[in-house]
């Protein structure tokens, strides 16, 4: 018995082992600059080759070695036409590069602050904020958001450490209107200002409390707001995600009530 448990524990190491070369191999396979905008600029389509250097501005013969490294790894092939387009298996590889693509593309970003708020299966989805951009409070983007919430219908849920007047203003006009309003709360500061109006049938407002979202969090049908701490020190008001695509929002929304399902009520 105690045999044939090592045996297995081994087993599962080299399992382990050989997906971890597996997938270094895969790497290796598209790990060029040019590899990646060939698999890229092939999805859906049928290209020539001089059509494709053409549109890379890369030479014709760094083309042709690129696409014979892709059609050997099955990711690239033929078409009757003479041109060349992704594979199933090609196209497999491409959608499931997205994360990696995002975390790439901002890095800088990422490193610098808190993601211990985002739950696992929403940091592998993260590149569904590929359309977010990156504002400032500094900028008159600001006021572009402002000029959304005058345009909010149905929800409003936004995760805060503290109020201030004309956000509670704001939640308790959106509430008078119909909109549902959830605030997930971090702590206590500045919740006086909102205790008159919890309740109210003009103002239904609900509010939770929160020891884990370190984070500052708007999402409604039309825009999502989010402001991660920085590793080191309290809020970013130089970094902040603001998307008005669907994708951003959905997983802002997401994020949303991953935290209110695991809040509590005061």
């Amino acid at each position: 018995m105690q045999v044939e448990g090592i045996i297995t524990e081994r087993r599962g190491c080299d399992t382990r082992r050989g997906s971890m070369i597996d997938l270094q191999h895969l790497l290796a396979q598209i790990g060029s600059e040019t590899r990646l905008h060939l698999l890229g600029i092939l999805r859906h389509r049928d290209l020539g080759i001089q059509e494709i250097s053409d549109e890379l501005f890369v030479s014709s013969t760094d083309v042709t070695s690129g696409l014979n490294l892709l059609i050997e790894a099955g990711m690239v092939e033929r078409t009757p036409s003479g041109g060349y387009r992704d594979s199933a298996f090609g196209a497999l590889v491409w959608e499931n590069l997205a994360p990696f693509r995002y975390v790439a593309s901002h890095s800088e970003y990422l490193r610098a602050h808190d993601l211990s708020t985002i739950p696992v299966h929403l940091l592998r989805s993260i590149d569904r904020l590929s359309d977010a951009s990156i504002i400032s409070v500094r900028t008159e983007a600001v006021e572009d958001v402002k000029r959304q919430w005058t345009n909010i219908a149905g929800e409003f849920s936004i995760i805060t450490e503290s109020l201030t007047p004309e956000l509670v203003s704001m939640m308790v006009h959106l509430a008078s209107l119909g909109v549902k309003v959830r605030c997930l709360m971090q702590n206590g500061v500045a919740v006086d200002l909102l205790a008159p109006h919890l309740g109210a049938k003009n103002a239904p407002i609900e509010v939770r409390w929160t020891d884990h979202g370190r984070m500052l969090l708007h999402v409604s049908h039309n825009f999502c707001l989010l402001a991660l701490k920085k590793k080191r020190g309290g809020a970013d008001p130089d970094h902040i995600l603001l998307g008005t695509d669907l994708s951003s929002i959905s997983w802002c929304r997401d994020l949303f009530a991953y935290h209110w399902q695991e809040s509590r009520l005061k």
